[in-house]
């Protein structure tokens, strides 16, 4: 069947052409499908990996805090450092 053929009128005798065109479109859309469940895909890859980046993230900042804390002199020995410097100026001066 050609894509072009003449249709005639029956109140005249001039011949008019009608053009049909089809063109099979189902491997495109099958592609363009692929193209959306990728894009689904990686966006909740992003989403995931971006939670997992923020829990590391938190996590570290606490044991960051962690160790801040540890390493800041407790009252106690703070007090007995002083303590161990008055004596040390005592000693020395009633010597």
């Amino acid at each position: 069947m050609s894509p072009i053929r003449s249709v005639h009128n029956a109140d005249d005798d001039e011949a008019q052409f009608v053009l049909a065109i089809i063109r099979e479109v189902t491997e495109r859309k099958r592609a363009e499908e692929a193209v959306r469940k990728l894009n689904k895909d990686l966006e909740n890859r992003v989403e995931e990996r971006t939670s997992q980046l923020e829990a590391t993230i938190a996590e570290l900042q606490s044991n960051q805090q962690q160790l801040r804390q540890s390493e800041e002199p407790s009252g106690f020995w703070l007090r007995a450092s002083r303590t161990t410097r008055s004596l040390c100026s005592v000693q020395r001066n009633a010597a």
